[in-house]
């Protein structure tokens, strides 16, 4: 099952080293975030989907997401900002299965 992210329930961490993978992000968040949290997505950009410094942080609910926005992550001892996500001025339509609203990188439907 995929989780769902509507705009209220997920905010961007910034400045994530970019050597971090997606679960070594998830271990360095302390387990009382984690409790607020449905799952962590690095963002990547460019031809060859190259890691940037932002994470996607999709949040148990709009509470949550609004707490983090305001407070910041905690991860690996080290607060970063949080900022609410900005409004998309594209489509975003997989390659992959041909739905809208992923990109194939992050396709989990099978053709």
């Amino acid at each position: 099952q995929q989780e769902q992210e509507t705009a209220s329930n997920h905010c961007i961490a910034k400045n994530i080293p970019t050597n971090l993978s997606d679960q070594m992000i998830w271990e360095r968040i302390p387990k009382a975030t984690q409790e607020l949290i449905n799952k962590v997505g690095r963002i990547k950009s460019g031809p060859n989907s190259e890691p940037t410094p932002l994470v996607r942080v999709i949040c148990k609910d709009e509470k949550a997401a609004q707490h983090l926005i305001e407070n910041g992550l905690q991860i690996n001892n080290r607060l970063v900002p949080v900022e609410a996500p900005r409004k998309s001025t594209k489509v975003l339509q997989c390659y992959n299965c041909q739905a809208f609203g992923h990109y194939s990188s992050e396709c989990t439907n099978r053709t």
